[in-house]
């Protein structure tokens, strides 16, 4: 009887707990503080007012390090000859060593696009602000899959998110959703 009663109340107590997801559309997108990949603090809210596509990738992942030349050729396309940015496009590492995620994107793919990465101790302390982890951000998004690419608008607000290899004519309507017109 001890048994059963303990099963149910474990059970009603799962229950009454709010379910988790993804970030969906429709969903704030949620703040974060990580660094770049000069060690300078970089942080969701620094492109309220601009559109932004938010790709979280791996270097060990086939399709993530396939479709990063289209970010920058999107990136490139939509800003060029402008003073003020159209787009902000932000490569969020999925929890790599940074040196090793910026030696990969920077030498082996010739991707020149900002990258967000985990600080190192040195810089945590000269930022002198609470910094999360790409893993916190990860898990804060709900991130089930790489790639996974989440299209925020200039509110702040998620307008599409992509699980998977993203093709040319999908990231056009994505962006769409965001107010940027592209076209491959």
């Amino acid at each position: 009887m001890k048994s059963r009663s303990l099963i149910l109340l474990t059970l009603s107590l799962l229950l009454s707990l709010p379910l988790t997801h993804a970030q969906r559309v429709g969903d704030n997108a949620l703040e974060f503080s990580l660094v770049d990949d000069a060690g300078n603090l970089v942080q969701l809210s620094d492109f309220l007012g601009t559109p932004l596509v938010l790709n979280v990738w791996a270097s060990w992942c086939p399709p993530c390090t396939e479709e990063l030349p289209l970010f920058e050729r999107i990136y490139e396309d939509v800003n060029a000859g402008r003073e003020d940015r159209v787009l902000g496009v932000l490569l969020l590492n999925n929890n790599e060593a940074p040196e090793q995620a910026l030696r990969f994107l920077r030498e082996e793919l010739a991707v020149g696009l900002p990258v967000a990465v985990d600080a190192t101790k040195e810089q945590r302390d000269a930022l002198g602000v609470a910094l999360d982890s790409t893993a916190d951000v990860v898990r804060d998004y709900r991130v089930r899959g790489l790639p996974t690419t989440f299209f925020i608008d200039a509110a702040g607000v998620i307008q599409g998110v992509k699980v998977g290899f993203l093709l040319p004519a999908e990231a056009a309507q994505f962006m769409a959703g965001i107010g940027v017109d592209w076209q491959p």
